[in-house]
Order: structure tokens, then C-alpha cells, then sequence
């Protein structure tokens, strides 16, 4: 990946959050999460930026903390996506960024 913040966009995170959905689909459980900063300083080394996102046709990807969990018989896995998440800061700070997600298209979430 390259370019900085994807044509001039202000800096931001999209954090990814996989939860275990009871059957009723009215609890969840998180099971973990992820975050990605594009064009925000390194927090490790200032000197550094996170880059790496090439405009909104270009594949993003968050990686989430590993795991190992058995999903009970009847649950089911979710997945929540926010440009805020307060376990990680900085948060995104422009509010009119958005998320689209291409269901049925080529959104996917990869499982070991």
C-alpha cells in the first residue's frame, strides 16, 4: 500500500470489532478487536506516519487481536466497523467521514 491519506482525506481509524451474538440477536458478547490510524503520527516513533490506504475503491485491511473461542451451537458471529472507538485514541475526528461496507461484494472478514 501506498499513498498517505487517500487523496487529501483528513486522517482517520476504522476500528473492527468481532462479537459473539446470542441467538435472541438482543445480547453479544466482543470477542476482540482492531484498529488501523491511515495519515495520523506513529505512537511507538512520531517520526513515522501511518499510511498506507490508496483512496476508497482501494482494499483496507484492520487486523484484530488472535484468539481462540468456541462459538456456542445457535450464536453467530458479528462484526462491527466505527471510524470511533475509544479503546484506541487518537480517534477520527471528522464528522462527515463514513464507512461503506460492499455487502455481497468484496467485504470479507478472513477466520484462521
Amino acid at each position: 500500500g501506498g499513498g498517505g491519506g487517500g487523496g487529501g482525506a483528513p486522517p482517520f481509524q476504522l476500528a473492527a470489532l468481532l462479537f459473539d451474538v446470542h441467538p435472541d440477536g438482543k445480547a453479544a458478547d466482543l470477542l476482540t478487536r482492531g484498529v488501523r490510524n491511515v495519515g495520523r503520527p506513529s505512537l511507538t516513533d512520531p517520526a513515522k506516519s501511518h499510511v498506507g490506504w490508496d483512496g476508497p475503491d482501494a482494499p483496507f485491511d484492520v487486523r484484530m487481536r488472535a484468539l481462540c473461542v468456541d462459538v456456542p451451537q445457535g450464536h453467530f458471529l458479528g462484526l462491527g466497523l466505527t471510524l470511533f472507538d475509544p479503546g484506541f485514541l487518537p480517534a477520527s475526528e471528522d464528522p462527515a467521514l463514513r464507512v461503506s461496507v460492499a455487502c455481497g461484494g468484496p467485504s470479507r472478514l478472513d477466520l484462521p
